[in-house]
């Protein structure tokens, strides 16, 4: 599965959680995505299970567990996935967390 494929799968898998998956094109914008998801009333973040819960793109101190909103974890991501998978989604989320935080 190349990294396009993959990134578009992670989104998918946020569509029922709230994102509209139908939106998304082959071309995988997370800026984007997260503004969809601003347009439908979600303002999840997004996150992935690595020793704990990660949450990228979030302020130095910040506390995720009292985020109202809640973060959507990504499944198929976790600690013993490959670097590189690891690394996608954290940019992904990195992405698409700054939009979410910033409005």
């Amino acid at each position: 599965m190349n990294h396009a494929t993959r990134i578009v799968c992670l989104v998918a898998l946020l569509g029922p959680l709230g994102c509209n998956s139908a939106l998304i094109t082959s071309e995988v914008d997370p800026a984007a995505d997260a503004k969809r998801a601003m347009a439908l009333g979600d303002r999840h973040l997004v996150g992935y299970m690595g020793f704990g819960l990660v949450v990228p793109g979030t302020p130095q101190g910040f506390q995720y567990w009292t985020y109202a909103p809640g973060v959507q974890v990504v499944s198929h991501v976790t600690d013993t996935s490959q670097s590189a998978e690891i690394e996608k989604a954290a940019d992904y989320a990195i992405r698409y967390n700054r939009v979410i935080l910033c409005k």
